[in-house]
């Protein structure tokens, strides 16, 4: 009987083959951290990641943006996207914390999505569902933990 480990490195190697991407998911903090792994060598393109949404509209997501890429669209640190979420405009950042600030993600792309009353985490007024945004679920994260504090403490998000 394979393992649960052997499928999805199967899994894995097997969307890499057949798309040249795939997407992985794991909990992070009680939110979803959802990132594509395989858009740099496949298409040298910073992959994406997204945190707080429910798995499958996360994996949705990315997946889109990720057959975008494959179809040639380049995405950037600091675009806006309003043409792939139904009346929703995701930003896209290297930087969570300072979207304009130096890219601390590690060559990734973290796409950013607004709270209900369309605000961004790094709103004063968002709500704090939304904030979870701000955390760095990847542990080969410089300083994640200095970030992190740095995030929770300006916002009062809640550990």
């Amino acid at each position: 009987m394979e393992t649960n480990e052997r499928i999805v490195s199967r899994k894995i190697r097997d969307d890499l083959r057949r798309y040249g991407w795939t997407v992985l998911s794991t909990v992070y903090h009680n939110v979803a951290f959802i990132h594509t792994l395989g858009l740099h060598w496949s298409y040298q393109h910073p992959d994406f990641e997204v945190l707080g949404l429910p798995e499958a509209l996360g994996t949705a997501l990315l997946n889109e943006l990720a057959q975008r890429v494959k179809n040639g669209q380049r995405v950037r640190s600091g675009d806006l996207l309003e043409d792939v979420a139904e009346d929703v405009a995701l930003w896209v950042t290297a930087n969570p914390l300072d979207p304009e600030g130096t890219p601390l993600l590690n060559g990734r792309l973290r796409i950013i999505w607004p709270d209900n009353d369309g605000r961004y985490p790094w709103d004063a007024d968002c709500e704090p569902c939304s904030r979870t945004q701000l955390l760095f679920p990847d542990s080969t994260m410089p300083n994640r933990e200095e970030l992190e504090a740095q995030a929770l403490s300006q916002f009062a998000l809640p550990t």
